[in-house]
């Protein structure tokens, strides 16, 4: 056998090992603010919690409460849609431009980006930024903050039942 054929078959081996070490770094439940972030005393908040106006850090699971047999969001996405949010997945970019996008898909796991079947619909996000602002492709986890609607919008890789309409992003780091 040659050296590129065995590269592949082991690139084909391990792929899988490191999307699921990421999934489960990405699984885990989201970081605290950094203490800087609670100077005014409040605790943290978390989706479902606090002021309308404050943003709230949303995870995967509670995306998956919209129920795609019945087309109906869970009571915790109902109080969410129109809130601000921000949370954490990966970039899969929907444009030609490889380096500044205005639109692209969020979703939980890298493997998502470049294997089918696509995730299902409501583990995507479609998200849009706002104005003259850009989005730096980042294959790195990344942090999106921007207005969550649960309305579906359709891209190349299939339906996302969610749209963020995004203030920017940054590189996942804990304390966003």
């Amino acid at each position: 056998m040659k050296t590129p054929q065995i590269m592949m078959i082991v690139a084909l081996i391990l792929a899988p090992v490191g999307g699921m070490l990421l999934h489960t770094w990405m699984s885990n439940p989201t970081p605290q603010p950094k203490p800087a972030d609670l100077s005014n005393g409040a605790a943290p908040e978390t989706a479902g919690e606090g002021a309308s106006g404050a943003v709230k850090t949303i995870e995967w699971p509670d995306l998956a409460q919209y129920d795609l047999k019945t087309g109906k969001p869970s009571e915790l996405l109902k109080n969410l849609d129109g809130r601000l949010i921000r949370l954490p997945g990966f970039m899969v970019p929907l444009e030609d431009n490889m380096k500044l996008v205005k639109e692209f898909l969020l979703v939980p796991d890298p493997q998502a980006c470049i294997h089918y079947p696509p995730p299902p619909p409501n583990q995507q996000v479609l998200v849009q930024m706002v104005g003259e602002e850009s989005a730096s492709v980042d294959w790195k986890p990344v942090w999106v903050e921007g207005h969550l609607r649960i309305t579906a919008g359709t891209t190349k890789y299939g339906t996302a039942i969610f749209q963020v309409k995004a203030r920017h992003t940054e590189t996942y780091k804990a304390g966003f």
